[in-house]
């Protein structure tokens, strides 16, 4: 007999050694018996599909259920932004306000300019008072550039995300305007200045009312683009589509 062999037998009769030992204590004087059980082997491929199934949809319940908290969290982002883009117009409201007052006296006093201005040949330099700079407020666009770069644009509603497009549209018109104004004051500024400091000539008086009414109807063209943006961000609170935002407005006062 060879070792191998040797060695196989002597394991198997230890073993059959220790199953009738455990027998023996646990099992012969009526005390508790111990029972070890084994997986059982699958029989058959209905109980193999079963098993897999039960795996399957498992796995699918617990996608599910994180598929879930995940769409109520993005829906809560959603009602916190758009509670954002509501106090935003709230607050825009004043400001639109604010510059609508101030291009009308804008426009005030350039039309005092131009008044003194109009004989110019008559026209004495302390007859005319500085031109004022007048200072705007810029719309707060904050929680709308949030959202547009952000992964939640998708989520929102389609008519809110359209009508703040459109205002947020508007509110660059709107800057672009001022830039072009600032420009514009600068040279009206100078030639009224011209005007005051004893400079005197039709063709001096009459660059002064060209810098004047260039300056007013910029300013006319920035009132109608508040006009605008103002209108916008009403039908934007009360949840109605803006169906046209055209900045080619009348005087708004």
């Amino acid at each position: 007999m060879t070792r191998d062999a040797m060695g196989s037998e002597f394991v198997e009769a230890r073993l059959r050694s220790v199953a009738i030992n455990c027998y023996a204590t646990l099992g012969s004087d009526g005390g508790a018996s111990m029972h070890i059980h084994l997986p059982k082997p699958v029989h058959g491929w209905r109980e193999f599909v079963g098993e897999v199934g039960i795996i399957v949809i498992g796995i699918l319940i617990a996608l599910g259920a994180e598929q879930a908290v995940e769409n109520l969290h993005r829906r809560s982002q959603v009602r916190e932004m758009t509670a954002k883009l509501r106090d935003e117009s709230i607050e825009n409201r004043h400001v639109t306000e604010f510059d609508l007052r101030t291009l009308q006296g804008s426009v005030g006093q350039i039309d005092q300019k131009i008044a003194a201005l109009n004989s110019c040949r008559g026209t004495r330099s302390v007859d005319l008072a500085p031109l004022k700079r007048t200072f705007m407020l810029v719309p707060s666009d904050a929680a709308w550039i949030g959202i547009r770069d952000s992964a939640l644009l998708p989520l929102m509603p389609d008519r809110l995300s359209d009508n703040y497009w459109k205002i947020d549209t508007v509110g660059k018109a709107i800057g672009a305007a001022t830039d072009s104004s600032v420009e514009d004051y600068s040279h009206a500024a100078g030639a009224v200045e011209a005007v005051r400091g004893g400079a005197t000539g039709e063709a001096i008086c009459g660059q002064a009312l060209l810098e004047l009414n260039q300056l007013k109807q910029q300013e006319l063209m920035m009132a109608s683009l508040v006009a605008v943006f103002r209108d916008a961000n009403e039908q934007a609170l009360r949840g109605e589509r803006i169906d046209k935002a055209d900045p080619t407005l009348p005087r708004p006062y």
